[in-house]
């Protein structure tokens, strides 16, 4: 309970600086949404140029968290500086914050409160991304200073580059470390309930700035209501693609990885790029400078909304030179587009990311909610709104470059792999589908009063709610589509695994790291650990191996090596995990010297087994029991160097 105060005043005291850091970069902005947003761009990108720098530079980590200390500090005498300057304090009251953004708070927590549902997922570890992600920001929280190894092993190949680009698992890190919280509990849950938060007053900025562009006389506080709607995206996966009701990429992680950066991008980095310039009919420096500031706050969550930036970009660039009055800016667009095709016809076709993008355009066509988006896409050309048909035109050409044979072929360079461009896809939907949404509550307010508006998004926010628990309870048990296992769960079950294990990890893995943590240190040697790749924990696969340094990061996971291989170069090349698996299933004299020589060879000195009938084995080998882990989830072997 104590961790749970902790994170909760500390996201809220967070939330609270970057409301008032975009109050303080922007002293004439009224809307809370447009001002959080504001904050959150401008604080992450001070964190993101530290970050970047001291990743590309393979400097220490304990220069970033000297860094982000300074970041703090500034953002807090910014804030402080603009008061005075502006020779006035407006007190915000909690009052009126709350009459403003009290539907957002409630659906965050709805979000988050769904999320005590979904252990299966997180114990399987996010369809394994947590053996990166959780373990590199538990390594560094932990005070590791090393940031070259491969992350879920402990040793082996540096990262690739577009990694070292990617700065929320070190910010994240600072803040555990500052906190002195568990990286599971802090991480999946209060990131991702800040990112739940983070969207959703992105979706509100953005309807905003739409409202205000096409009618000048609105309610703002009344706005709040239609991102209850948005609900729609976070209902579970596997129900969403079993009923075709909405079927994009990677899906899960809206669930139970909102604190990915990658999911983060995926849902917010088209209307944050377009957002604060839809009413500008010029391209200046300063929107240049704008985007740019924007794009590398996006790059440093995640690399794989390149695509997306660069056909945001573009398109908006061509709509905006195309609809100035001026034909010398209307010719270079037209310039542009050529070129844009042009490139397109030269660049070799990647032909997995278009076979990735295909699967679910098509896909996206067969939602009755895309088909209902598309209807209201169409109509909304009647509303004969200049800015209207700018924003039309830009979703046109943006669906274009991104689905359409050579117009695509750049965004598929961008995207180098098939899943990020399927990524980039989903972003657009979302997006096209937010925009839709807004066009509705456009139209509904001008022929219902504010009160029937109101009352009808809160009824379609209560059945969103419906959904989300029908949608779980239904598919819950699966965490892939498939129609061999029976899916429908039991909330009450499920909500008591993780009432019971609180820090959204196992008990029983939190205390294995714990144990090794403490052998280590006693030994003074590093442990190289065996363990099983699965283990059933609570009726589900738990992913150990992958996620065993999350819990100890001083130790090296060697059974990690399957799911994250190493180079040829490293100790642990050409390590079998299956000789382990055969001895622990089934052990004898002839698996146990088998065993032995793997032993000798990768210099193994800690052994973890379920499996009781391997203690006499073991002990031949050389090994000694030194921890049992709740009366027999597992067994810690180690072995003395000779």
């Amino acid at each position: 309970m104590k961790e749970y105060l902790v994170c909760g005043c500390f996201f809220l005291i967070f939330t609270m600086l970057l409301y008032a850091l975009g109050k303080a970069v922007d002293i004439k902005e009224e809307s809370y949404s447009v001002k959080f947003i504001k904050g959150y761009l401008v604080y992450s990108f001070f964190v993101a140029i530290g970050g970047m720098s001291v990743q590309l530079l393979h400097l220490k980590y304990r220069i970033f968290f000297a860094y982000m200390s300074v970041v703090l500090l500034l953002a807090v005498l910014k804030i402080i500086y603009s008061i005075k300057q502006e020779n006035y304090i407006k007190i915000v009251t909690l009052k009126n914050f709350v009459k403003c953004n009290w539907f957002l708070i409630v659906l965050t927590i709805i979000l988050c409160y769904m999320m005590f549902y979904y252990y299966r997922a997180f114990w399987y570890g996010n369809h394994l991304d947590d053996g990166y992600y959780l373990t590199k920001i538990a390594t560094i929280a932990s005070g590791c200073e090393n940031n070259i190894d491969n992350i879920p092993v402990g040793v082996g190949k540096g990262l690739e580059i577009t990694y070292l680009l990617n700065t929320w698992e070190i910010e994240s890190a600072f803040y555990i470390k500052m906190l002195h919280v568990t990286p599971s509990l802090y991480i999946r849950l209060f990131q991702s309930g800040f990112n739940y938060y983070l969207f959703f007053n992105c979706v509100l900025a953005f309807g905003d700035r739409i409202a205000r562009a096409v009618k000048k006389d609105y309610n703002k506080k009344a706005l709040q209501y239609v991102c209850g709607t948005c609900l729609l995206f976070f209902v579970y996966y596997v129900y969403m693609q079993d009923t075709k009701l909405l079927f994009l990429r990677d899906t899960f992680t809206l669930n139970t990885a909102m604190y990915f950066g990658s999911s983060i991008v995926k849902m917010i980095a088209i209307m944050c790029l377009l957002m604060f310039y839809l009413e500008d009919e010029k391209i200046t420096w300063k929107m240049v400078l704008g985007v740019f500031g924007i794009s590398v706050v996006m790059i440093s969550k995640s690399t794989i909304v390149l695509p997306t930036l660069f056909v945001t970009g573009v398109s908006y660039v061509i709509v905006t030179l195309l609809f100035t009055k001026e034909w010398k800016q209307k010719i270079i667009g037209i310039i542009l587009a050529a070129f844009i095709v042009l490139a397109g016809i030269i660049l070799p076709n990647n032909q997995v990311a278009q076979k990735e993008v295909y699967q679910y355009v098509f896909n996206a066509l067969k939602s009755p909610f895309v088909i209902g988006a598309l209807a209201v896409f169409g109509c909304s050309f009647f509303a004969r709104k200049r800015v209207i048909y700018k924003i039309n035109t830009m979703v046109i050409l943006m669906g274009l470059l991104f689905a359409i044979p050579q117009l695509n072929d750049i965004s598929e360079f961008l995207a180098v792999y098939g899943f990020v461009a399927g990524r980039a896809w989903s972003t657009y939907v979302y997006t096209f589908l937010i925009i839709n949404l807004w066009y509705v509550y456009l139209f509904m307010s001008k022929i219902l009063n504010e009160t029937c508006v109101k009352i009808i998004f809160i009824a379609i926010t209560c059945g969103m709610v419906r959904l989300l628990f029908y949608g779980y309870e239904t598919d819950g048990k699966e965490l892939f589509v498939t129609d061999n296992m029976k899916a429908k769960t039991n909330l009450e079950e499920d909500f008591d695994v993780l009432y019971r294990n609180h820090k959204f990890e196992p008990d029983t893995s939190i205390e294995l790291g714990k144990e090794l943590e403490r052998i280590g240190k006693e030994k003074k040697k590093k442990l190289f650990v065996v363990s099983p790749e699965w283990a059933l924990v609570d009726n589900t696969i738990y992913t150990l191996s992958v996620q065993l340094r999350s819990v100890a990061p001083d130790v090296v996971s060697v059974s990690a090596v399957n799911r994250y291989e190493v180079d040829r170069q490293c100790q642990l090349y050409g390590y079998d995990q299956e000789i382990y698996e055969k001895f622990v299933n089934e052990p004898s004299d002839e698996s146990s010297r088998k065993l032995s020589k793997q032993v000798k060879k990768y210099n193994i000195n800690c052994i973890i087994v379920q499996n009781k009938d391997c203690e006499n084995y073991l002990d031949k080998i050389g090994f000694k029991q030194e921890a049992v882990i709740q009366g027999g989830v597992y067994y810690v072997w180690y072995k003395s160097a000779r």
